[in-house]
């Protein structure tokens, strides 16, 4: 059995059965408010489902989507308090991804800032906002590593590197709880779910909740370094993945909820299944009935039934048939009681909720700063031909595109906040050269070509000086369930770009989008690209910040961006194979290639321009590493350009002898240095044993002795080596 605080040993001891069973449930708050659960608020296989009074006044959570009003949710609590036997508080649950009210940029947005500093000012800002509203625990962040831009959820990951993944998830973790487990009881902080374990991003096709077939090389040694660094960071909840690891159901794959997440991986706290994954297991056609999947799911190892009511419906007669154990009951309920007493509800049930908080806060000056500030820094500068930045003194701007005036900027999982909050690019623009004459125009819809917003959009480029090209997804386009089999710009945006850069050359796309797109035929003619992801709230401020140079770009790259949706998947660290093809082309027969093109990225992993340049020279190591010591790679980087600038300095690693197929290179450590012109630096980064680590075949993770390289540069396609051996 086991052990918990006396408090929870004391609660286990006066609870029924059916109490406990109730605090693995979680159910929806709308059937404690006044006005009922309404149906938009019900999804998938819960939809015909319905709560019973008798456990109403037990059950341990809700999904709490429909309310970031303090007061209301307030009345939530101090009405189930007053009808709960042992007066055990309600925990409320959300999808504060990557913002409350304030909206903040899309995860993947902040995994081109390169560093955590990013997610965890957004992580700690959402939690604030979050708990003011009496809201416990996020369902975030998700650590999928993905390398399909394909599926929808790419939106809100952390992009193709396990070692960018490290970083979000330390700093996601630390964002939404703090440092230290106490400060989950401070009333500004909220327990985190690492989601979703593991394994979903390789869906096949891209498509949500469809089949993952993935090795075991992969899934240790790409997949699991985010959410083992999640573990490490503190993170109260594990979400299992709809999906399947080796033919088996996570939510019910013992080996992988008990085995690896709590045995192997020393995760310690509340695994929950994903929304009505537990009857999810009975669709793969491996069980009998439900009861059966019901006793696979507890047997191995969640703790919490999200919204399938299968728990309720079907414990109690597992339990009285002894196919599943009191200590069962009692180490589920016990994690779940131990989630609450970490986060100080015990003691007081509104910690932090209050309408003053939430005034405050909400889109409050602090978090519209953050949410500037972290837009800035998220933005990719993919191409620039000298049109960036835009002088102030610039007399007449066009701003055109479906995006131009636009608040749809932001992004999936923005369940409190609507796009009228949104500050526009237009907007931003007028904020930042108020006398600057501004033509806005649409030019095409999002999908939709139209002839005369067409020609209205061209003799607006014809007269300004300067044009902004807005252009994209919306938001609706990525996102859960939200899959495509074409990732190009739409035809009528390009044809749009076509005519307008035709009537002025002097143009810069500004993208706003939650995927990847395949931007062949727009690189082909705009002279520059600014990337700008969703980025919410203070969107039309940041991109204005960028555009006319008040701060510099210096985002890279977190996922690779292809020629063409065929072309996917295309990654960096891919493995070694046979028969390389070193430049990509199709010119070389029996070599990995295409015929009708290349195999390389259009834009490459960590790639990502600013306004100046930059230059290395002098990469060295070291010739002998000894176990567990450290040496020190160095590379000398020179500004050569005409402004200060910073610059995203990257160290690779190639294992030259690994015992199984190994990548090309692997990214295991940033530092960004800002240099004045001219201005040169050593940069040093200090290589330990860890760093030359995987997991084997024998499972086992360990370095082998034997020669790497070292490679530094601006992003994956450094390639001036130095060499050094690993001895015993």
């Amino acid at each position: 059995m086991k052990v918990f605080s006396k408090r929870v040993q004391d609660l286990l001891a006066q609870m029924t059965p059916e109490e406990k069973i109730a605090q693995t449930f979680q159910g929806l708050v709308g059937y404690y408010h006044e006005e009922g659960v309404k149906l938009e608020d019900l999804t998938g296989p819960v939809s015909d489902q319905t709560m019973s009074e008798s456990i109403a006044w037990m059950v341990g959570s809700v999904i709490n989507n429909s309310s970031a009003d303090a007061e209301k949710n307030r009345k939530v609590q101090e009405n189930y308090l007053a009808n709960n036997r042992l007066k055990i508080p309600l925990l409320f649950m959300t999808d504060a991804i990557h913002a409350y009210r304030t909206v903040f940029p899309i995860p993947l947005a902040l995994a081109c800032a390169f560093e955590g500093k990013q997610a965890k000012e957004v992580a700690g800002a959402v939690a604030r906002e979050a708990r003011a509203a009496g809201t416990h625990v996020t369902f975030a962040p998700m650590l999928d590593l993905t390398r399909d831009p394909r599926w929808g959820r790419v939106t809100e990951g952390p992009g193709e590197d396990p070692y960018l993944g490290t970083i979000a998830a330390k700093a996601w973790v630390e964002g939404f709880q703090g440092e230290d487990k106490q400060q989950l009881k401070d009333g500004e902080h909220i327990a985190s779910t690492l989601k979703h374990f593991a394994g979903y991003g390789f869906v096949a096709g891209g498509r949500d909740y469809d089949d993952t077939d993935i090795s075991k090389r992969t899934l240790n040694n790409f997949v699991m370094p985010a959410f083992q660094a999640g573990v490490d960071a503190g993170a109260q909840l594990v979400m299992s993945a709809f999906t399947s690891v080796d033919g088996v159901p996570v939510v019910v794959n013992k080996q992988m909820l008990t085995d690896t997440l709590r045995g192997k991986m020393g995760f310690d706290g509340v695994v929950i299944s994903d929304y009505g994954s537990v009857p999810d297991a009975a669709s793969y056609h491996l069980v009998e009935d439900a009861a059966e999947a019901t006793k696979m799911a507890v047997d191995a190892g969640c703790d919490i039934d999200m919204m399938s009511f299968w728990y309720p419906n079907y414990l109690r007669g597992l339990y009285n048939e002894g196919k599943i154990t009191m200590e069962q009951l009692d180490t589920m309920a016990g994690n779940v009681l131990t989630l609450k007493e970490n986060l100080g509800l015990f003691e007081d049930p509104y910690v932090g909720m209050s309408k003053e908080r939430t005034d405050e806060l909400y889109l409050g000056k602090r978090h519209r700063e953050i949410a500037r500030t972290t837009a800035r820094e998220s933005a990719v500068l993919l191409k620039n031909e000298g049109v960036l930045p835009i002088a102030k003194d610039t007399k007449t701007i066009a701003v055109i595109g479906p995006h131009a005036n636009d608040h749809d900027l932001q992004g999936a999982w923005a369940s409190f906040c609507w796009n009228g909050e949104n500050v526009t690019l237009a907007e931003g623009i007028a904020n930042a050269v108020p006398d600057t004459k501004l033509i806005i125009e649409e030019g095409c819809g999002f999908r939709e070509s139209d002839a005369k917003l067409l020609e209205k959009a061209v003799a607006a480029a014809s007269k300004a000086d300067v044009v902004v090209l807005a252009l994209g997804e919306q938001t609706e386009w990525s996102g859960e369930n939200k899959n495509l089999t074409d990732i190009s710009l739409p035809a009528a945006q390009l044809e749009l770009a076509k005519a307008v850069i035709a009537a002025n050359a002097n143009t810069v796309a500004v993208l706003y989008n939650g995927r990847p797109l395949a931007l062949t035929e727009l690189d082909e003619i705009a002279p520059a690209i600014l990337e700008c992801w969703f980025m919410g709230t203070e969107t039309g401020n940041a991109t204005a910040d960028l555009l006319f140079g008040d701060y510099e770009p210096t985002g890279r790259l977190a996922i690779s961006f292809p020629r063409c949706t065929g072309q996917i998947p295309v990654y960096y660290n891919c493995p070694i194979i046979s028969h390389l093809n070193k430049s990509g082309g199709s010119e070389i027969p029996y070599v990995s290639r295409y015929l009708d093109n290349s195999i390389l990225p259009l834009y490459r992993f960590g790639e990502g321009l600013g306004y100046t340049t930059f230059e290395y020279s002098s990469v060295s190591a070291p010739d002998v590493m000894r176990r567990g010591e450290t040496i020190e790679a160095t590379c000398t980087v020179t500004n050569t350009g005409s402004r200060e600038g910073t610059e995203t300095v990257q160290l690779y690693l190639r294992d030259e002898r690994a015992q199984i197929v190994h990548p090309g290179k692997e990214l295991k450590g940033v530092q960004k240095v800002t240099l004045q012109p001219g201005e040169s630096r050593v940069v040093t980064f200090t290589i330990d044993e860890d760093m030359l680590t995987y997991v084997h075949n024998d499972g086992e993770r360990y370095a082998d002795v034997g020669d790497f390289a070292v490679m530094i540069g601006h992003d994956s396609s450094a390639d001036d080596r130095k060499y050094f051996t690993l001895k015993d």
